[in-house]
């Protein structure tokens, strides 16, 4: 997966700040693109992530697909074009919805079980 040109593409966005920027970084093409991959390579991810019963949001399905390429919080923030603290308690809010609250399971692994 890491070898893909949509993953090449993140991880070189997630590398450098943007000055005066005031979109994030990922258009809908590069979610699509991206969503598709880890469809494809995890092939019951996108019912469970849909099937939610607290019922995330697209904005958190979205970070849940981005949180396969396992990047840290700094540059999930730069290709968000959010604070890094948004990104941490955005985590917080998803793993309370997945009922993996107060866990010591990264969020990687709430994401992928």
């Amino acid at each position: 997966m890491k070898n893909a040109t949509i993953v090449k593409k993140i991880i070189k966005l997630s590398s450098k700040v943007v000055a005066g920027n005031q979109e994030p970084l990922l258009t809908n093409k590069d979610w699509h693109s991206l969503m598709e991959l880890i469809n494809q390579t995890y092939h019951s991810f996108d019912e469970f992530i849909s099937n939610t019963p607290r019922g995330l949001t697209p904005t958190e399905i979205q970070y849940c697909y981005l949180s396969f390429l396992k990047l840290d919080i700094n540059s999930e923030a730069i290709l968000l074009n959010i604070n890094p603290e948004s990104i941490s308690k955005r985590r917080l809010r998803i793993r309370q919805k997945l009922g993996y609250a107060g866990s010591e399971v990264s969020f990687y692994e709430c994401v992928c079980k």
